[in-house]
């Protein structure tokens, strides 16, 4: 029956050749479940292994582009509970890793190069939206949830926009929760502790998961999760502060003397997350899911360091291992929900799913930004001895997302596929930042006082607030867009594939600009007009199954990437050149040519594409006052290949091998659009953050103990080559990053409904650099009136050693 198609899957049997098909589709983790699993039970039956990524369920094998599928059962196996680790996984897939401070605000995926941002960048919300898309269920949503109750993570690279109501430039990566199952109790729970190379205390974590159906046509699934991680990076030379906030001076505030204080594991965090599904499923042919999801998030501080050796200019001696030169701590918060409603209706010739939704994403931190004023603008300051520029930032991002698909049912008999979607959303987005310069009023009143006309201040008035600069940006962003595609079956085994995505943009602004410090009299708000835009973007596709287990495939696919308004003064002392208000869209053409397939015991996975990229969004700075813009500059070009392969050798060892080669470039000079046109880049400068080189590799031999009691080692590495910094015209200015090997061992224990894992995550203390604030930039100017040091490294996870404990029932 045709309708079982939407709702089930035939239970396939265990056999090697199903395993090899798993490492297509699983990309480069090894499963140590699968692995276990695999000695008990071998046959030479092909297990079809199936993926939605595509809007339907069909074989990975069939799918014609490149995609990898982690599944839930490799997530737990290999302990993974954060998407940057899992996305290490996957070739052709590179992250920064921004620890949890802050990692929800911007998307810091790249899938196949395609990026020019800094690898810095996170710390505020841009104008522009990512180049990655990612989906929770249904669901358009960043959020970085934990990675808890997952029935698979499903990565497809390359532009999707024929496939998926929200637009996608570079690739799309689709979180998939596991639904309430009915007729089913069922449950688990788990806890762990760790100890991190460096800290000073214990990390711990505990979750739930309770599935409970209530008659035969719904069921109710629930989970709970909460981390606790002590941190590991100390803040060595903060400003001790008086009951306002404002540095300590010791010998009078006309004194340049400061007083500093430290706090030790500065970066913890708690985490918790928790989910409520419901299903009720009234008829075979009809099912609806409801899930809420909400994650909570607190840090004390960033995980990231002054580079070890550094001279400490404000306590003497040099920076150590794990230490931060922030001058005040720098926590953040935030809070994540997402409710949505998913319903499919099988129609006999069709099957119609309608999602819905609503996300409310927002957070609030705390940066210093001492070390850029003393760096770039103390005389705006007259030199003030104690300089402390403390920047609040808060955003929030409400949306809601409708989608409506119809998919064709049917099989590999028929003529014609389809898929038809309407999609539409209205998101609402709010900026906010809030400078001060603490304690400059008290030491301005205090000089001009003592010394009076001594002050060399833009404003002959005294300043009244340590206010520096206020601002405030609203925007109402709403999309209507159709999209589908059409499949022609030419042969059973030969197919041709069109799609289109055609949308209308809507885009609304109003900004508030207040500077305050160094001079009042440049209070502006640039008048944003409305922008509307409208266009279509294409796909076609040749897909030939030239053996039963084996396709080869060609695409050629369009990306598209919404323009802006970006929230900066026009006018007076500190006014910008117009032009920066607005920035335009992006787009590319990528071209794509792969084959994949099984044979017995091994798997395979190559894929050669091109991508080429114009009108490229760069969030930069402004020329003159270093205000954060988004703006056009330039055409890149990314190409490349990705290997993945995975096997088994006897019926013990399981292995998984992937390999990506991404070359990624400006291929046109990207310059500042408005006067003065300086050269951001020239040709042939390689993107940011975009490794030439990514080998993913991993072991494991299953030991079978006694009937039920299996024991598991596993070993895995992830190595990338050399990246830059920023975009930049000089291997000096972008900053070259080295290249890094992180290895990951484990022995896992299952013994019926126990499990137990124990772990050692970045065996060999790897200090893997994937963003830099220089020196140069952010560093110690104690002449100028900074002796603290905000230069940091964006730095991996330090080893992690502990044991994860499991029981289901």
């Amino acid at each position: 029956m045709k309708s079982a198609r939407v709702f089930a899957r035939k239970p396939y049997r265990q056999s090697s050749v199903a395993l090899a098909v798993c490492g297509v589709l699983y990309g480069s983790v090894s499963a140590n479940a699968t692995a276990a699993a695999a000695s008990a039970a071998l046959n030479d039956e092909l297990e079809e292994v199936v993926v939605t990524g595509t809007g339907r369920t069909q074989s990975v094998v069939d799918v014609p582009f490149n995609i990898s599928t982690i599944s839930g059962d490799q997530i737990e196996a290999l302990n993974l509970s954060n998407p940057v680790d899992l996305l290490r996984t996957v070739p052709g897939v590179s992250v920064v890793d921004r620890g949890v401070r802050n990692a929800g605000v911007v998307n810091n995926v790249r899938i196949r190069g395609v990026n020019v941002d800094a690898a810095t960048l996170g710390d505020y919300a841009v104008a522009g939206t990512a180049a990655v898309t990612t989906y929770v269920n249904g669901t358009p949503i960043f959020a970085n949830f934990l990675l808890k109750d997952i029935e698979r993570v499903e990565v497809l690279r390359g532009p999707q926009g024929t496939l998926y109501g929200r637009g996608s430039l570079g690739g799309t990566v689709r979180y998939i929760l596991h639904d309430p199952v009915l007729g089913k109790t069922s449950g688990e729970v788990d806890a762990g502790v760790s100890k991190t190379a460096g800290s000073g205390g214990m990390n711990w974590n505990a979750d739930g998961i309770l599935n409970l159906p209530i008659g035969d046509k719904f069921a109710l699934r629930g989970n709970f999760s909460h981390v606790d991680d002590a941190g590991v990076v100390d803040y060595v030379n903060l400003y001790q502060l008086d009951n306002n906030g404002i540095p300590v001076t010791p010998n009078g505030v006309l004194d340049p003397a400061t007083s500093y204080t430290s706090k030790k594991d500065a970066d913890w965090y708690s985490i918790d997350y928790g989910r409520l599904a419901a299903t009720w499923q009234p008829s075979d042919s009809v099912k609806l899911v409801l899930n809420v999801i909400q994650q909570k998030d607190s840090t004390g501080g960033r995980r990231q360091v002054v580079k070890p050796g550094t001279v400490n200019n404000a306590t003497g001696g040099v920076y150590g291992d794990y230490a931060n030169g922030a001058v005040l701590l720098e926590p953040s918060k935030r809070d994540v929900s997402m409710t949505s409603l998913e319903a499919t209706v099988d129609l006999g010739f069709a099957s119609l799913t309608s999602s819905s939704s609503y996300t409310d994403h927002s957070g609030t931190s705390t940066t210093d930004n001492s070390g850029l004023y003393g760096k770039n603008w103390p005389f705006l300051y007259d030199y003030y001895p104690r300089l402390m520029a403390q920047k609040y930032r808060d955003y929030t991002d409400r949306a809601f997302a409708q989608e409506l698909r119809l998919v064709s049912n049917t099989d590999r008999n028929s003529t014609v596929d389809y898929i038809a979607g309407l999609y539409y959303e209205d998101e609402k987005l709010h900026s906010g930042e809030t400078d001060w310069v603490r304690g400059f009023t008290n030491w301005w009143t205090a000089q001009d006082a003592a010394f009076p006309g001594s002050v060399s201040y833009y404003d002959p008035v005294a300043p009244t607030s340590d206010r520096d600069f206020l601002y405030k940006r609203s925007e109402q962003f709403r999309e209507l867009a159709v999209f589908g595609e059409l499949t022609f079956n030419f042969t059973p085994t030969m197919h041709l594939t069109a799609g289109v995505r055609y949308f209308t943009d809507k885009d609304s602004n109003s900004v508030s600009v207040v500077p305050d410090l160094p001079t009042r009299y440049a209070e502006s708000a640039p008048v944003v007009p409305d922008a509307d835009k409208s266009k279509a973007v294409y796909k076609l596709n040749y897909a030939w199954r030239f053996a039963d287990h084996d396709n080869f495939y060609v695409t050629a696919s369009q990306g598209y990437r919404r323009g802006g308004v970006n929230d900066i003064p026009t006018t007076g002392v500190v006014g910008e050149n117009p032009g920066w208000v607005n920035f335009g869209p992006d787009s590319l053409n990528n071209y794509e040519m792969g084959i994949k397939g099984a044979r017995d015991r091994f798997s395979y996975n190559v894929s050669v594409f091109r991508i080429d990229w114009k009108d490229i969004q760069l969030n930069t700075q402004t020329p003159i006052w270093g205000y954060y813009v988004t703006t056009n500059a330039g055409k890149a070009q990314s190409q490349g290949i990705e290997l993945e392969f995975q096997g088994k050798i006897g019926d013990a060892f399981h292995y998984a091998l992937g390999y990506a080669y991404a070359d990624a470039k400006l291929v046109e000079d990207a310059r500042r659009p408005y006067s003065p046109y300086a050269l951001i880049a020239s040709k042939d400068r390689p993107l940011p953050a975009a490794p030439k080189n990514v080998i993913n590799a991993s072991l494991d031999y299953t030991v079978q103990l006694s009937k039920g009691m299996s024991l598991v080692p596993h070993v895995d590495a992830y190595n990338q080559s050399s990246t830059f910094n920023y975009l930049a015209n000089s291997d000096a200015a972008a900053i070259r990053l080295d290249s890094y090997t992180l290895w990951n061992v484990s022995v896992a224990l299952n013994a019926g409904k126990w499990s137990a894992i124990m772990f050692c995550r970045n065996l060999t203390n790897e200090m893997a650099i994937s963003g830099m604030f220089p020196e140069s930039t952010f560093g110690s100017a104690p002449a100028d009136g900074f002796a603290g040091n905000d230069s940091r490294l964006l730095i991996s996870n330090p080893r992690t050693i502990g044991v994860q404990l499991k029981y289901k029932f």
